[in-house]
């Protein structure tokens, strides 16, 4: 496993500390970049080439749908895993956001425990159990 690491895509400045802070407790050998838009995801994520994250993480209350076929259209990012992580309205939005290429859809729990166990989950899975294809620029 190498040392690639999250980017979260979140606007709220009190949720992105949240999972910030949840993230880098559990995953502590993981770099995390926060990106508040979704234009400073893509420069992010053309900005760094063969540094790619392991994981986007992105909250559903943003233009979820047009960063996410953003970073799809984007050659260094098309494969990468993205989790839509938010409060969904009803099947069609999440059958939506898999047409779109989400790899993933995870309710935002109300409670604070079960949400902290929903992004150490997501991060077990995705960070430390997932296998990404080697992309150019990268072992």
């Amino acid at each position: 496993m190498d040392n690639q690491g999250l980017l979260l895509v979140e606007d709220d400045g009190d949720d992105a500390e949240l999972i910030l802070r949840l993230v880098r407790a559990t995953f502590t050998h993981r770099k995390v970049r926060l990106a508040r838009s979704g234009p400073e995801a893509l420069a992010i994520l053309r900005g760094t080439p063969g540094q790619a994250p392991a994981l986007v993480l992105l909250s559903l209350k943003l233009d979820w749908m047009g960063v996410l076929r953003a970073v799809r259209a984007e050659p260094a990012s098309a494969g990468l895993p993205v989790v839509i992580l938010g409060a969904f309205r009803d099947a069609r939005e999440i059958a939506a956001a898999y047409d779109a290429g989400a790899s993933s859809c995870v309710e935002t729990p109300a409670r604070f425990e079960a949400f902290a166990e929903a992004v150490r989950a997501i991060g077990t899975y995705w960070l430390g159990m997932n296998l990404l294809p080697a992309r150019s620029g990268q072992p």
